[in-house]
């Protein structure tokens, strides 16, 4: 409903304003739909048995997991959707008509996107366990708080002329707002879930998240500089960005595997996949 919100009033801002948000905002709903709607549905169940069984530790600990992991990948995904918005748009949409000053109003948008995008994901881990706990009333009322801050920080920012940036904003603090008015509910009716810290895991995913938005982005400034005019601007996007992401990627699993985050054997596992193809594997 939200969206909807945001869309109509984007339809009056104007067209090409309408088309901007739209672009930018499925941009940031690929990795949220990829990993966090996935890690929802499969810690959900882990929750609702710990919960039938009153298994506190079993229900913090399945909790905390789905938490870290919603970190560790969608603030990573985010820094690196922030670094590098105007490439992204600029290989995905920069055709025809859709020139380099549409590219730049879209990646303006994507930024902002990006910002609230950990706590979409954060939202549908915290829905969940409220479910778990009998609170469905709680998250219709968050969900209310949301509407009620998006379509008025929206109405308002029309009204300033701010324009479809103004709208990305509303939406993006109305779901800021969403997030700790559910987890100010859950604290309330079902503190069980919250005996693990997640302080320490935020803290060290927000310096490895920084640490790969330096380096994919200064990674492909470089390299997009050295390839430029040798080869055609779509391969030189493909690539620049392939290898500065890749970097960037690496860099941040590194960083969060040598500060020992919690759930590293998952990444390391998945490292492995990937190394087995080469004929290595990490040690344990």
């Amino acid at each position: 409903v939200n969206v909807l919100v945001s869309r109509a009033l984007a339809y009056d801002v104007s067209d090409a304003g309408l088309m901007y948000y739209y672009i930018a905002n499925r941009i940031v709903e690929l990795p949220i739909g990829l990993f966090s709607a996935s890690i929802a549905v499969v810690i959900f169940p882990a929750l609702a048995t710990a919960f039938a069984a009153r298994d506190v530790p079993a229900l913090a600990r399945n909790y905390g997991r789905g938490m870290r992991l919603v970190l560790a990948i969608n603030v990573g995904a985010a820094c690196g959707l922030i670094a590098l918005a105007v490439p992204i748009v600029q290989l995905l949409f920069n055709y025809g008509n859709f020139g380099s000053g549409d590219c730049v109003n879209t990646s303006r948008l994507l930024v902002i996107f990006a910002l609230a995008m950990p706590f979409y994901s954060m939202i549908s881990i915290v829905t969940r366990a409220l479910n778990v706990a009998g609170q469905t009333r709680a998250t219709l009322i968050a969900a209310i708080h949301a509407l009620v801050v998006n379509a008025t920080g929206s109405v308002v920012a029309v009204w300033m002329g701010q324009g479809v940036e103004g709208l990305a904003w509303a939406n993006a603090v109305s779901t800021l707002w969403q997030y700790f008015v559910l987890r100010h509910y859950l604290k309330k009716h079902a503190p069980e879930f919250l005996t693990e810290s997640l302080l320490k895991p935020a803290l060290q995913v927000i310096g490895g998240s920084a640490l790969l938005a330096i380096v994919a982005f200064q990674g492909y400034a470089f390299l997009h500089n050295i390839l430029g005019g040798h080869v055609n601007e779509k391969i030189n996007l493909v690539v620049s960005m392939g290898l500065a992401g890749g970097a960037g990627m690496a860099v941040y699993a590194v960083f969060l595997d040598k500060l020992g985050y919690p759930e590293r054997d998952l990444l390391r596992g998945y490292a492995n996949k990937v190394l087995r193809l080469f004929g290595l594997q990490l040690r344990a």
